[in-house]
Parts: C-alpha cells; structure tokens; sequence
C-alpha cells in the first residue's frame, strides 16, 4: 500500500503495532482484526480504499505487546487500548472498523470515544454472558506445534482454502500469545453489557452479518436485537458468507463498506 509506514505506539503499559498507509488526505479509519488474526488482514481490502488507514495489531497479537495471563485479555483491555491509541494518534474524527474480536472491541470504543465519528462492525460474536469458548483450547494447543503439523490441522479446519492462506494462518497463530485464548476458553472475556453500550452509540453504525449456516457469529436474533438498541444503524447480511466476509465476499464487502466509510466529499479530497 502507499507509503507503508510501521510505528509502535505505547498506550496502558503496551506496545501497539501499528501499520499507517494510504493517502494523508483522505478519512483516517482505524482498523481491527479478529483473534490469531494480524494487521494483513485487512490489506487486500484497505488498498481499494482511498482513505488514511492505520491498521492495529491488538495487544497479543503479531508485533504488539503479550502480557502474560488471560486477566490481561479481556474486552475491557482491549477497548482500553484503542481509545488511548486514539488520543495518542491525536485524529479528531476517525472511522473505526472491526471484525470479530475486534468488532466487540469496536463496539466499545464507539460507545466510549468521541473521536470515532462512524463505525463499522463485522460479524459480531455478541452475547448477553461470558461464556467459555471450548473450540479454542484445540487452537492453543495445535499452535505450539511444528509449523506442517498446524498447516495439516488448519487444512481440515478450512478446507475451502489453499495452502498459502493455511501457511499465512499458521504463522498468524504462532504469533498470538496463549493468553487471548486462555481468557475465551475459561470464560474470563468479560461481559459484553449491550443493553448498556450499544444505546450509547450515537455515531452512523454499519452492522454486517455474516450468514449464521455458514459460520457466521452473529446470530439473526442478536443482529435484531442490536439493530433496536443502535440509534442509528443500518443492517448489512450477506447471505452464504462465513464469518469473515471479506474474505468470502470481498466485492460486495467493498460495495457496502466504501459509501458507509468514505462520504461522497471525503473521497473527492483524498483524490486530490
């Protein structure tokens, strides 16, 4: 991407990975991933989008900090994390996009930051209680394997996909610590408390459902639910999609995502 640029940003007595592309001009937007995932997740995406984009690599994650202990990975932390690196990026109105884990953690920061002027959550895990994870503790173990040894598991896993996108997730695993999935498989994530957040959300949301049949994570119910709690949301599905729907569907991705995230005026500056 343009002019790529790799800083570390300290924010909570962490270290941040954080990758800066894009144009300078355009609309600054803050991406995060999902758990095990990195900041190149959202590069083939992020590159069709003339923006200022800062693509986060959450705390246990690729190149940031990995504080040992599952008390250290909650939701609560990670929200904590990106409304100080908010501030210390010193953007006064940035857009805020987050998938999965990252899209809870997106969640949190919108409701808590003003700098975050809309916000875009993709497949949400929402829950009304912190429960244990258990397809997790596969994942723990298997990442401290020998890398063919993960390749094979992730290729049963994932069978849709091909080698170079197992390797590419094998090495994403083996540079997540152990403690973002010790804190999901002992249920120790932390509530969510949507009736609380969500209606604290004022800013332009763009929720987007993955197909529940197909491995998404937000449920028909909850994406409901959520649509009634946000005061101003606007509900994407895309039907025969997994969960990562950038990845299933990445033109129809781009073709709600672009209108949501980069306002007509927005787009013409960044051009210029």
């Amino acid at each position: 991407m343009e002019f790529e640029r790799h800083h570390m940003v300290e924010v909570n007595g962490v270290s941040l990975h954080v990758v800066e592309a894009g144009s300078p001009k355009g609309q600054p937007v803050v991406w995060l991933h999902g758990i095990w995932d990195r900041w190149m997740l959202w590069e083939e995406v992020a590159k069709r989008l003339p923006a200022h984009h800062f693509l986060v690599e959450l705390r246990g994650h690729g190149e940031s900090s990995k504080p040992d202990g599952a008390e250290h990975y909650r939701y609560a932390d990670y929200a904590a994390d990106i409304v100080a690196l908010l501030d210390a990026l010193d953007l006064s109105s940035v857009a805020l996009v987050g998938f999965s884990l990252g899209a809870v953690t997106a969640t949190f920061v919108a409701a808590q930051s003003a700098r975050v002027v809309r916000v875009v959550i993709v497949d949400p895990p929402y829950a009304d209680h912190a429960e244990p994870v258990p397809m997790f503790a596969d994942l723990r173990e298997f990442k401290h394997l020998g890398t063919e040894e993960l390749v094979n598991f992730l290729s049963f896993m994932r069978s849709e996909r091909g080698d170079r996108e197992w390797r590419r997730e094998a090495s994403w695993l083996q540079a997540t610590a152990d403690g973002p999935f010790d804190a999901f498989i002992a249920g120790e994530q932390g509530e969510q408390e949507l009736e609380r957040v969500l209606p604290q959300i004022k800013k332009p949301v763009l929720l987007m459902q993955a197909d529940p049949t197909n491995g998404g994570a937000l449920s028909n119910a909850m994406a409901t639910r959520a649509t009634q709690l946000l005061p101003a949301v606007r509900l994407a599905r895309f039907p025969g999609s997994g969960h990562n729907i950038m990845h299933d569907q990445r033109d129809a991705f781009l073709a709600s995502v672009r209108p949501f995230l980069l306002p007509a005026k927005d787009t013409k500056e960044a051009k210029e």
